[in-house]
């Protein structure tokens, strides 16, 4: 948007995606770090995927970023380009995250609360 372009969006936005903040993304990794010695049977030689449990359409999240990057509730369709299809394109990645919570880790950002933040975060950064 900053070039002036449209946000391409495959399959009409309607794939779902995991969205989770770097900052919990960050503190899920050093939760597994110190669990090796709060919680050794259960992180040594373990697995661990980092999810948060925010799910939302590509649509939706879109949506979101233009209404962030605008300032009001505008028809964000006319800054997408919705034409493209992406054959064989999953329809929603689902990741569980019970055994990371099980080493107390929860996320502690909130999509709907951040998003303005980052939004404005590359809007003044990279303003051409």
């Amino acid at each position: 948007m900053l070039r002036g372009k449209k946000i391409r969006l495959h399959n009409n936005g309607t794939p779902v995606r995991n969205w989770l903040h770097v900052d919990d993304t960050v503190t899920a990794i050093l939760s597994v770090i110190d669990g090796i010695d709060r919680y050794p049977g259960k992180v040594l030689n373990s697995i661990f995927n980092i999810s948060g449990g925010f799910e939302q359409t590509n649509s939706e999240t879109v949506r979101k970023v233009v209404e962030s990057f605008y300032g009001d509730k505008r028809d964000w369709k006319q800054y997408v380009d919705l034409s493209y299809n992406r054959l064989g394109q999953d329809v929603r990645y689902a990741l569980n995250d019970k055994k990371l919570r099980d080493i107390d880790w929860k996320p502690k950002k909130v999509f709907d609360k951040e998003i303005k933040s980052i939004v404005d975060y590359y809007n003044h950064r990279f303003k051409l």
